[in-house]
């Protein structure tokens, strides 16, 4: 695999690692899990 067909992969899984790491914030910042998510 090239770096360019590397840095590609990054950059498709990013948004989804961002919003995971979003949707854990909010987690965190509750104090729990909201069964609704």
């Amino acid at each position: 695999m090239t770096v360019r067909e590397t840095e590609e992969n990054i950059e498709q899984i990013f948004p989804e690692l961002s919003n995971l790491i979003d949707i854990i914030n909010k987690w965190l910042s509750h104090g729990n899990i909201d069964p609704e998510l």
